[in-house]
């Protein structure tokens, strides 16, 4: 996950990322990505496969989620797509993710029992 948009409009970011595991990060000035993602077509083409990818799709997908799906349905699909999320990730982390308080998290937990 990063926070495109302000690193391409050089704004400061508005996110604050948690890290759960063991990470690796790049760091880079928008100059250099630039000029590198320039030197040849086909770094250019994998950029645009990426940043579709990795942001505007899981992006698209979210904000659909949190506008169109139920507290319950955003939890069904969450512990389709990530059945061990429980396991590996605390609860009001996940309460987070789905855009719901502890509590209801906790009764959507209860419900699907």
């Amino acid at each position: 996950m990063d926070d495109s948009v302000s690193f391409s409009e050089k704004t400061g970011s508005m996110l604050n990322f948690e890290i759960l595991e063991d990470s690796v990060f790049y760091v880079t000035s928008l100059n250099k990505l630039n000029k590198f993602i320039s030197r040849e077509q086909k770094w250019e083409f994998l950029t645009r496969i990426w940043i579709h990818d990795t942001y505007y799709s899981a992006t698209f997908k979210r904000v659909l989620s949190l506008m169109s799906e139920t507290a319950a349905q955003r939890y069904d699909r969450l512990l389709d797509e990530y059945p061990f999320i429980f396991k590996q990730v605390k609860s009001y982390q996940i309460a987070s993710f789905l855009g719901v308080a502890p509590q209801t998290l906790s009764k959507l937990k209860n419900e699907s029992r």
